[in-house]
């Protein structure tokens, strides 16, 4: 399995009050990142009664983020230029899941999911769970 991502983030910019020309003012920032994606996922339905069954999976791949930088421009009020603050992050990620789907009558379903992301400075894991009715 493989995949293309394309991630566009807006944050919008504050200034600090209260420290006279230490306040700091971070400007708005827009930011578009690329990812690619390759793994391989397994897994097995079953049938529990009549009605109900479950699938069983799990994945585990590789990110890469080809530009693996974020910028940020900020000031302090008695300085009159912006100072460019480059973030680094990972540019591999693995990538791990499990989960179960669960399939029920009248299109009703459930699933619960683990992901988990890990590079050299990062580490995100979630856990997540959806009520589904296919109608």
């Amino acid at each position: 399995m493989a995949d293309v991502d394309f991630n566009y983030t807006h944050t919008n910019g504050y200034a600090e009050t209260g420290a006279g020309i230490y306040n700091l003012s971070v400007l708005p920032a827009d930011d578009f990142q690329i990812s690619i994606a390759a793994g391989m996922e397994t897994g097995r339905s079953y049938d529990l009664n009549p009605g109900l069954s479950v699938r069983v999976y799990g994945y585990g791949g590789v990110r890469y983020m080809p530009d693996n930088t974020t910028a940020t421009q900020v000031l302090f009020s008695g300085l009159s230029s912006p100072v460019t603050q480059i973030s680094r992050h990972d540019r591999y990620l693995g990538e791990i899941a499990a989960g179960m789907k669960f399939f029920g009558q009248e299109g009703l379903g459930f699933d619960v999911r683990y992901d988990g992301a890990f590079g050299k400075s990062v580490t995100s894991q979630s856990i997540k769970g959806k009520l589904r009715w296919r109608f």
